[in-house]
């Protein structure tokens, strides 16, 4: 556990990939937000993941995190917009960007990142209703509070 309640951030691990851990309701939620992985593969969170994330993690504590000390586990993906012909998901942008079909109304958000999901909700928003023809409101998303703040 952290010895503080300000959440810790590495920039930087030994594939390049960001670590955060952040501490919640006397738990520590530890994870990392790139590693690629195809349509195909199953989401799991791996032992070597696992050991991964402590082997990083554990440089910075004084008290290391033990695998038995883990309550649970999540793994999931995001879909990235791609802006050209890389492949590596490093290198592509972590910006949002909203699709209308004009012929079917849909309206799709790909890309972005958890911590602008109240960004990318009031561009959802604003898209919606200029495709209502209705004139756009001010949102109100900045004046709500989030669990646990």
């Amino acid at each position: 556990m952290l010895s503080s309640d300000d959440a810790l951030l590495i920039p930087r691990t030994e594939d390049g990939r960001v670590l955060f851990a952040i501490p919640w309701f006397g738990r520590l939620l530890v994870g990392t937000t790139e590693k690629e992985v195809t349509v195909h593969e199953e989401l799991e969170v791996t032992r070597e993941e696992v050991d991964y994330l402590l082997r990083h993690l554990n440089r910075y504590l004084v008290r290391p995190v033990t695998p038995d000390q883990i309550v649970s586990c999540t793994a999931g993906a995001r879909p990235l917009v791609s802006s050209g012909t890389s492949k590596d998901t490093r290198k592509l942008a972590r910006d949002h960007r909203i699709e209308l079909d004009a012929r079917s109304g849909l309206i799709s958000i790909m890309g972005g990142k958890w911590t602008t999901h109240r960004a990318m909700a009031q561009d959802t928003v604003n898209a919606v209703e200029e495709f209502l023809g209705g004139p756009a409101t001010p949102s109100q998303t900045m004046h709500h509070l989030l669990l646990g703040f």
